[in-house]
């Protein structure tokens, strides 16, 4: 169960307990700062009933204890857990018991501050060892150090065990609250872009006759605003990660897809993706000139890996056509204009006089998709040209003709199911 408010994550399994293990525990811009959360109520940790997912950045964990010995069957202690991704947990324990109980509470933390990239691949270190801080634990290492404080403070902190205990007196049915704050030292809390009051999707609705219309496209925006991330050094652009756990950072053909798709929703969101990718553009004198730098994708067993830059500078001039055509302002359209025209320099330099693209270059297969991508993006950067008065679009609809004619002669394969086109040639 893997809460996102980028730069925060919560990550846990259906008991709510966090152990240690695996992947579980709080991170910071990919840091785990909190990797063990374990809570015992009279001794014994509650039996897991329910967990869920509340929203894209919270999930909620119930269970049940028995600690009255002279009480029924049924258990009398229900304890809640909110787990949020920006690094709260809310622990509730509820009283069912007839009369006031006495319970002591303990927590159990511990942390390595290890890289997710070390997680993944099994390297991460031991626990570190705690310290007592304000009201709760700190925990420090040559790569940073992060503290969990809770409120109300603890009555025994034991830096040793990096346990943390409570004495709570509970009438009968009566509530009890412990609040955890886990926090990277030198970073206040997670502010997640998609929380804020200017997210490029905050104002997104939906009406229709039937009513669960507005819920699905609620829970949709709530998940593309959990993936939004600012561009550090031009805090005002956003983008889309490609997805959480693993591609919480800037991957750019997903990024232009994902904000293509989103252009009924505005067009910020375009807009700050385009300014933040041209950024990055190869500008210098070369075959590479007009590129936008990816990595590369695994295609399978039968191809090599593909270039998601490839696909990137592709995209980068279909999104801006298609931004234009959903309302982005003329200003913004001529900024980002030079941009596209050195990715279409870049298509057509590359193909020269043939009529396909090979990806990755120079010398890789003649990919499907990859002639799908640049012949969109010819017509679309030709009609982008032609709006904004640039010379160009005549050649670039040219040369998607010939593309058309030989791609249905080459890549055809006709079969009983009526054919399909080859996946490479």
């Amino acid at each position: 169960m893997i809460c996102v408010a980028l730069p925060g994550l919560a990550i846990s399994t259906d008991q709510g307990q966090l152990t240690g293990h695996g992947l579980e525990g709080f991170y910071r811009a990919g840091r785990r700062v909190l990797s063990r959360c374990q809570v015992r109520v009279a001794g014994r940790e509650p039996l897991a009933v329910q967990a869920r997912m509340t929203s894209a950045d919270q999930a909620r964990f119930v269970g049940t204890l028995r600690v009255s010995p002279h009480g029924g069957p049924d258990p009398d202690i229900v304890v809640e857990r909110t787990r949020s991704a920006d690094g709260t947990e809310l622990i509730t324990l509820h009283s069912a018991a007839a009369r006031p109980l006495r319970l002591p509470v303990e927590v159990a933390l511990g942390t390595d501050l290890a890289d997710l990239g070390a997680i993944a691949s099994g390297t991460a270190g031991p626990e570190l060892a705690a310290t007592v801080h304000d009201s709760g634990l700190r925990w420090s290492c040559a790569a940073g150090a992060s503290s969990v404080t809770a409120d109300p403070p603890p009555a025994d902190a034991i830096a040793s065990a990096g346990l943390l205990r409570w004495d709570f007196e509970v009438p009968p049915g009566g509530t009890v609250r412990v609040e955890l704050r886990v926090r990277l030292d030198g970073a206040g809390p997670v502010r997640a872009v998609g929380r804020a009051a200017t997210s490029p999707l905050a104002t997104a609705q939906a009406t229709g006759d039937d009513p669960r219309v507005p819920a699905l496209l609620a829970t949709s925006v709530a998940d593309l605003q959990a993936l939004l991330v600012r561009d550090p050094a031009h805090p005002a652009d956003t983008h889309l990660a490609a997805g959480a756990p693993w591609r919480c950072g800037l991957a750019p053909a997903d990024a232009l897809a994902a904000a293509r798709m989103a252009l009924p929703l505005g067009t910020r969101l375009a807009a700050g993706t385009l300014r933040t990718l041209a950024r990055t553009q190869i500008t210098a004198p070369g075959p590479r000139c007009g590129m936008i730098p990816g990595p590369r994708r695994d295609a399978g067993a039968h191809l090599p890996p593909g270039c998601t830059g490839t696909e990137a500078t592709l995209l980068f001039p279909v999104l801006l056509a298609e931004a234009r055509r959903w309302g982005l302002p003329d200003p913004e359209t001529e900024e980002l204009l030079p941009a596209a025209e050195r990715c279409l320099a870049w298509l057509r330099t590359t193909v020269g006089d043939g009529p396909y693209l090979s990806d990755p270059q120079p010398g890789g297969p003649v990919r499907c998709e990859t002639q799908a991508h640049a012949h969109r993006a010819a017509l679309l950067g030709a009609d982008l040209l032609d709006a904004c008065g640039r010379p160009g679009g005549d050649g670039l609809r040219e040369w998607a003709r010939k593309l058309r004619a030989t791609f249905r002669r080459d890549f055809w394969i006709d079969d009983p199911a009526g054919g399909r086109p080859a996946a490479a040639r």
